[in-house]
């Protein structure tokens, strides 16, 4: 009896022994990779069992941790997840352990395990009332296990549970305390950039506080240089001289700050390698032990480098790296903004210089019409200075005028703009009213401010001043004038002595004089008509034409206009088509309509080398479209935006033997439109052109 109390106490004690083993293995633990086997080890020593394996609850799937003397295919088998099938899942969902003495009659969700192992017993891993996996120890023969095994196994899974929580926590601890002092440098970081306003200063505090944090020695930013493709230490550096900063220069390629500078990452050096070590005798600076260097960016463009010092070895750990990086992406920012900032006011200075610069006013509005910008030309033309012109309503200082005296919104040139977001110019009898109420002649073009997203918020207005060119104008239209007058009556004297000697007056002439002498009437005509369009350009211009509008029927004038024209239309082997349909009553001036229309043919034959040119007529109940196309030379979109301009001609070899002055489309644009007529004129080069236009009907009169 004495016997057996003793084998009992002593299997009692082995228990309490294995138990402090467990305890003691558990608490030596630093993480939970060192925890598993030398647990199992333990575990099976004292179990006498033959195999055993862990699996740890992450989320919702037990995950295998470790396998001791199992066959090298458990490691196959995939995850349990909860609520499938097998001993595992079940006892991680009831908390409740299981024992089999006899697997083949159980559900085995392992195939190893139930090709293995007769007989286990599975146990829950709870701590704080949380499960973290379960614990099976297996015997190969049948093993009949009994409670007090089940519950010193009980007992062994709880302590486990507790190691693991605790090493848990313990990297929670760790973690959290990282992520403080990283909050906390940060905090330090985006305080110097709040409170300091001066670049050089926050950059020193930034530096400063990099160093403090990771007990280094020295800090300094290198900046890429892209003239000299070097990287540049450049002030406020931390704990090193002038002299040590310029001696660290490299190239941008070139040792720790090189590899980061190019590779984008983080390089450490917690032993100096032989290539940085002679960077660093170079700058007197022997005694450095280890170092970082991180690389700066910002919008996706490479800035330069983060150094930082340390004269301990191996200073720097995984942890300090990611800091740093999160760091130097704070200082690249500050550097990337400063960088914006002076780029940003460069720019402002340069326009600032080209407005004042400017011989043009210029000023600007927001939506509200409130003035934002007033140059000094503005300030010269108005007599209001910027200070009292910025700010105020553009109302209150800007005010624009017709010849007619007709007063014009600046308000409205605005409204304009908001509207049709488009870019238009006023110069047609446009004037600038200025603070003694004079009026300035001016040409204005008001644009649209657009905002990031393309909306309008406000205007600019560019008034240019043309006293003097309209001065100009004048002269030269007096001149015009004058020269067009003088030179009539000579071509009018030179066209009768002609005509006379042409018509034998002056005695028989040989055949060969008589070319000659038509050859010199035909360009006296070129030149008679030149002084005729001058006249009636000169007319037009001072508004001395005259327009007498009537009511009459548009069809024969234009079978008569096409009569006179027949000839020169032969002379080329061209056809003129014209086909009349019903009545077209127009209201119009007969004899300024007569010229429109042989202007156009005119030009319609002299352009067309072959096929024909047809007139046609269509109407609406305000006024009657007339048609003239041609199969002619056709026009450039170039050509055709300078098509109404004074004196324009298209200058090609086609062109070039073609007589006019470049007047007579101006002429007739100017006629239709004081007879409240249109034109507009469609043309493709080789193809040839179509030019429309419109007069009122009779039934629509209005005053011309």
């Amino acid at each position: 009896m004495e016997g057996q109390i003793e084998t009992q106490s002593n299997e009692e004690l082995q228990k309490l022994k294995g138990l402090l083993a467990i305890s003691t293995v558990a608490s030596q633990a630093k993480d939970l990779p060192d925890l598993w086997e030398p647990l199992f080890d333990k575990i099976l020593d004292i179990m006498k069992v033959d195999a055993g394996t862990l699996l740890i609850l992450e989320k919702n799937v037990l995950v295998r941790k470790v396998a001791r003397n199992m066959s090298p295919a458990i490691w196959k088998e995939p995850p349990i997840p909860l609520g499938s099938k097998g001993i595992s899942s079940k006892v991680a969902m009831t908390r409740k352990p299981a024992i089999y003495h006899d697997l083949s009659h159980a559900e085995i969700a392992s195939a190893v395990v139930a090709k293995d192992f007769h007989s286990l017993i599975t146990v829950p891993m709870v701590a704080r009332d949380q499960v973290l996996g379960v614990m099976s120890i297996f015997a190969r023969a049948q093993r009949e296990f009994t409670k007090e095994d089940l519950d010193y196994f009980m007992s062994v899974s709880n302590q486990a549970a507790l190691a693991v929580l605790a090493i848990q926590s313990s990297k929670l601890l760790l973690v959290n305390q990282r992520r403080i002092k990283e909050l906390e440098a940060l905090y330090q970081v985006s305080r110097s950039i709040t409170t300091l306003f001066n670049f050089e200063e926050t950059l020193y505090s930034l530096v400063a506080i990099i160093a403090n944090l990771f007990k280094a020695d020295k800090c300094a930013i290198a900046l890429f240089d892209k003239a000299t493709n070097n990287l540049i230490i450049k002030p406020p550096t931390f704990g090193l001289r002038d002299d040590q900063a310029g001696s660290l220069t490299v190239a941008s390629d070139q040792g720790i700050g090189g590899r980061a500078f190019c590779k984008g990452i983080p390089v450490v050096l917690n032993v100096i390698d032989k290539e940085t070590g002679e960077i660093l005798q170079k700058a007197d600076l022997s005694h450095i032990q280890s170092m970082a260097a991180v690389p700066l960016r910002s919008r996706s463009q490479s800035l330069g480098v983060l150094y930082v010092f340390s004269e301990r070895p191996k200073n720097f750990t995984l942890e300090n790296i990611n800091l740093l990086n999160i760091l130097a992406s704070t200082i690249s920012v500050v550097i990337g903004n400063a960088r914006l900032f002076q780029e940003t006011e460069e720019i402002k200075t340069r326009d600032e210089a080209i407005l004042e610069s400017m011989a043009e006013g210029v000023y600007a509005t927001n939506r509200d019409g409130k003035i934002i910008l007033f140059n000094k030309s503005m300030e010269q033309m108005t007599g209001y200075p910027v200070t009292e012109a910025i700010g105020k309503n553009v109302k209150e200082i800007i005010s624009f005028i017709t010849k007619k005296g007709k007063t014009l919104d600046a308000q409205g040139l605005l409204q304009k703009v908001l509207q049709t977001l488009e870019i238009f110019e006023q110069r047609d009898d446009f004037y600038l009213l200025n603070r003694e109420q004079e009026t300035i002649p001016i040409s204005a073009v008001v644009a649209p401010l657009k905002g990031a997203e393309g909306a309008a918020t406000g205007s600019i207005v560019v008034c240019r001043d043309i006293t003097k060119q309209l001065e100009a104008e004048e002269m030269k239209r007096q001149l015009i004038n004058i020269a067009t007058h003088e030179l009539r009556a000579p071509i009018t004297g030179i066209k009768g002595y002609l005509e006379m000697i042409l018509d034998g007056e002056t005695g028989q002439i040989p055949k060969e004089t008589s070319d000659m002498l038509k050859e010199i009437s035909q360009i006296n005509q070129r030149l008679a008509n030149l002084v005729d369009d001058l006249l009636n350009v000169g007319r037009i211009e001072e508004g001395r034409i005259e327009v007498k509008p009537a009511a009459f029927e548009y069809n024969p004038l234009i079978s008569q206009t096409i009569g006179e024209m027949t000839i020169q239309a032969k002379n080329k082997g061209l056809q003129l088509i014209f086909t009349p349909t019903g009545s077209n009553m127009i209201f119009a001036d007969k004899e300024k309509t007569r010229e429109v229309l042989i202007n156009l043919l005119s030009n319609a034959i002299k352009y067309t080398t072959k096929g024909e040119v047809k007139v046609e007529i269509s109407r609406n109940n305000k006024e009657v479209l007339t048609i003239i196309s041609d199969t002619g030379i056709g026009m450039s979109q170039e050509e055709q935006s300078h098509l109404f301009e004074k004196f324009y001609r298209a200058r090609n070899e086609t062109t070039r033997s073609v007589p006019g002055t470049g007047l007579g489309l101006w002429i007739v644009r100017e006629i239709l439109r004081l007879q409240k007529g249109n034109i507009k004129v469609e043309s493709q080069k080789g193809v040839g052109t179509k030019v429309s236009f419109t007069l009122p009907i009779a039934g629509a009169k209005a005053t011309v």
